[in-house]
């Protein structure tokens, strides 16, 4: 279950392994976010409270919480946009609704290049495990409303 916290987003029993930039000794998963979210390289955090240690990350987009039943986790809510040149996109979202359609395919730039090959296309979801692949195409408008997911990426395309 995740919780906003403001400018992060913090959810218990999970982890991020690797992709460390520093270990921190604090007094609270709260305090841990508000170091990640001082710190402009990382994105994740993860708060071991037996032992006060705040690991901070940067995890690459689309990297998914992993079950642990030790550790409490978080994400930077805004550090998360990614330009690619044809697309825009970011982890933790999905934008409910607008769909055209779900199709399956291995990897989130299949997805992103056969959304951008159909002309209705705007706005796009990718589910990671255990979606599976599912490739969500939508036509979603010029500001649509997007939630927060923590297992599907999202983005628009960007067309002439």
């Amino acid at each position: 279950m995740w919780k906003d916290d403001g400018s992060f987003m913090m959810g218990t029993r999970c982890n991020y392994p690797g992709n460390d930039i520093s270990v921190l000794t604090l007094n609270s998963v709260g305090e841990c976010g508000n170091a990640c979210n001082g710190n402009s390289k990382c994105n994740h955090f993860i708060y071991h409270a037996n032992l006060k240690l705040c690991n901070l990350k940067s995890v690459d987009i689309g990297s998914n919480a992993i079950g642990d039943d030790a550790r409490e986790c978080g994400y930077i809510k805004d550090r998360f946009w990614i330009d690619s040149g044809k697309y825009v996109s970011r982890a933790h979202c999905d934008y409910p609704g607008h769909d055209i359609i779900t199709k399956k395919f291995n990897s989130l730039d299949e997805c992103v290049n056969a959304c951008i090959a159909d002309s209705t296309c705007t706005h796009f979801g990718y589910g990671f495990e255990p979606y599976g692949g599912d490739c969500m195409f939508k036509s979603a408008g010029s500001n649509p409303l997007m939630n927060y997911d923590n297992i599907r990426t999202c983005g628009y395309v960007k067309r002439p």
